[in-house]
C-alpha cells in the first residue's frame, strides 16, 4: 500500500513538473506582428501595437524586419483584439525569439524598446474634417488616440504635453483642387479657406510670419491641382496676403 502510494505521489509530482514546464515556456512565447506583404491590415497592426502598450505590455519595434514588425507579450486579450481587427499574427517561441535578435544583430536592422503609449497631437484647424489629411484618415483608421492643436495651443506652450506631433502632410496629386473647386460654392470650405490663408493674426499675439512660414510659391501647381480655377485652391497672391514676409 505504501508503495502504491509512492507511486501515486511520485506521478503527481512528474505530472506537476511538466505542467509547470510547459507554463513556463508559455510564458516566453512572443506574439509577433509582422508588417511585410503577409500582413493583412497594416494600419490596424500599427493601432495594435499602440493598444497593447496602452494594456501595460511592453513592444519591441523590429526595425527593418519583416517590413519593421513588432514582437510583443503572448497574451490571449491581445491575440483576440487581433483577430477583431483583423490584423495577422503569428506566435513564435524562446527559441524563435533568439533567432531573430540573432539575424537582427548580424544585418542592417535594430531593436527598439517601447514601454510607454506616447500621446499623439495632430496640427490642424478646428474646423477640418479628417478626410482633408491624409494623417487624419490612416490615425483614425488604425484607432490611435489624439488630440487637434493649432496655433493657439502651439503658442502657448500646449506642445509640451504630448509626445508626438503629426504636421499638417501637403496632397502633392492635386486632390486638393479638385475637391475645393466642386465643393469651393459651400460655407464650410469658404470658412476654412478663409481661415487658413486670410485670417490675420489675433491682437495680442505674435506676427503671423514668426510662426509660420509663407505659401512656397513654387509649388502651388503641384500642392493645389494644375489649372485650378479656385481662389483657394490656387493659393494667396502677395498683394492679397494680410502680412508681409520679413526679409
Amino acid at each position: 500500500m505504501n508503495i502504491e502510494r509512492v507511486r501515486v505521489a511520485g506521478l503527481g509530482l512528474l505530472l506537476l513538473l511538466l505542467l509547470g514546464s510547459h507554463i513556463a515556456q508559455a510564458q516566453d512565447d512572443r506574439i509577433l506582428i509582422y508588417m511585410d506583404l503577409e500582413q493583412t491590415d497594416h494600419l490596424k497592426a500599427y493601432g495594435l501595437a499602440y493598444w497593447c502598450l496602452e494594456q501595460g505590455l511592453t513592444v519591441e519595434w523590429l526595425l527593418n524586419y519583416r517590413g519593421g514588425s513588432f514582437l510583443t507579450e503572448a497574451r490571449d486579450f491581445a491575440a483576440r483584439a487581433a483577430r477583431l481587427k483583423g490584423v495577422a499574427l503569428s506566435v513564435v517561441s524562446a527559441g524563435e525569439v533568439a533567432d531573430i535578435h540573432a539575424r537582427i544583430e548580424q544585418e542592417n536592422m535594430e531593436v527598439v524598446l517601447l514601454e510607454k503609449a506616447p500621446a499623439v497631437a495632430i496640427y490642424a484647424p478646428p474646423e477640418k474634417e479628417p478626410w482633408d489629411d491624409a494623417v487624419m484618415l490612416a490615425v483614425e483608421y488604425a484607432e490611435i488616440p489624439y488630440q487637434r492643436v493649432y496655433d493657439a495651443e502651439v503658442l502657448s506652450g500646449g506642445l509640451e504635453e504630448y509626445d508626438w506631433l503629426h504636421l499638417h502632410h501637403e496632397d502633392f496629386t492635386g486632390q486638393y483642387g479638385n475637391s475645393t473647386r466642386a465643393f469651393e460654392t459651400r460655407s464650410g470650405t469658404g470658412t476654412r479657406c478663409s481661415r487658413w490663408k486670410r485670417e490675420p493674426p489675433k491682437p495680442g499675439s505674435p506676427r503671423l510670419p514668426r510662426t509660420r512660414a509663407p505659401w512656397p510659391r513654387e509649388s502651388e501647381n503641384t500642392f493645389r491641382g494644375e489649372g485650378s480655377s479656385s481662389r483657394c485652391a490656387r493659393g494667396p497672391t502677395p498683394s492679397t496676403l494680410p502680412w508681409r514676409p520679413r526679409v
